[in-house]
């Protein structure tokens, strides 16, 4: 059977492998479009302003792709819109309301037993 450990440590690996592919396709793109602008290519004309709009896009969509997965993961990333302190207060703020619910539920359980346990009682003086 496997290590329980190898779950982390996969996905770690993961995430860096990943980020060295977009840092990679950043740095060749934006080389490719030094290497375009500077050089006598034919087509330069043509190419050059899809060359650009590649260098806005591609790390547009790595940030998108980041924070999209922040938001369905439930982890703060570095695409993340609130800062550290900002979660930090929200997340204590959500955890006071949890208490507030639990404690009004179980109020609310406490009393119906009470009740039940007060009908017992006026059932079994009835008898």
């Amino acid at each position: 059977m496997g290590n329980n450990n190898e779950g982390p440590k996969s996905n770690n690996k993961t995430k860096r492998i990943l980020a060295w592919i977009g840092i990679a396709l950043v740095v060749i793109w934006f080389t490719a479009t030094m290497l375009l602008a500077v050089l006598p290519i034919p087509n330069k004309d043509k190419l050059f302003p899809f060359f650009i709009f590649g260098c806005i896009v591609i790390p547009i969509l790595i940030w998108v792709i980041i924070w999209i997965v922040g938001l369905l993961t439930g982890k703060r990333t570095v695409a993340s819109f609130r800062s550290e302190e900002t979660q930090k207060m929200m997340d204590e703020a959500d955890e006071i309301r949890y208490r507030e619910i639990v404690k009004k539920t179980e109020g609310t359980v406490e009393e119906s037993d009470e009740e039940q346990s007060e009908e017992r009682t006026e059932e079994s003086s009835e008898e």
